[in-house]
């Protein structure tokens, strides 16, 4: 069994900006040279205001938020770009009891089907569209 890693500033930085990568915690752990389990003593460490654990997860989280930060940012981009799957992903994400996927509907033939999706998804793709457009106007 190998010696236990302190927390220092090169972990907590390796640490910060694999999340700020967009890597999970586990991930973000590996890449960092610390073990998941270390990792996740050190943030319950934090949570109950143990220093200098406090300080680390203010960062983690801080991270965490950036990173969150950028994806929305071009999530938002793309949706207003009119990126269908874009738009369904923030929806279903946001409002999965609005917006999720139903299960049953049946299709006679391959085809019905396929026309029925895109029918669909330009029906939806409009009235979200016109939903993002009525906001920018403030109707």
């Amino acid at each position: 069994m190998g010696r236990p890693l302190s927390l220092d500033d090169l972990v907590t930085k390796r640490v910060v900006d694999a999340l700020k990568a967009g890597m999970g915690r586990k991930a973000a752990a590996g890449a960092s040279g610390i073990g998941w389990s270390t990792l996740k003593v050190w943030l319950a460490a934090g949570r109950r205001g143990e220093a200098p654990y406090a300080a680390f997860l203010a960062k983690v989280e801080e991270a965490e938020g950036k990173a969150e930060r950028e994806v929305v940012d071009a999530l938002m981009t793309a949706i207003k770009a009119g990126k269908v799957d874009a738009i369904k992903l923030w929806l279903t994400s946001r409002r999965p009891q609005e917006w999720a996927q139903r299960e049953g509907v049946a299709n006679d033939s391959d085809d019905d089907a396929d026309n029925a999706s895109i029918d669909a998804d330009e029906s939806f793709t409009r009235s979200v569209l016109a939903a993002i457009q009525s906001r920018k106007v403030g109707t």
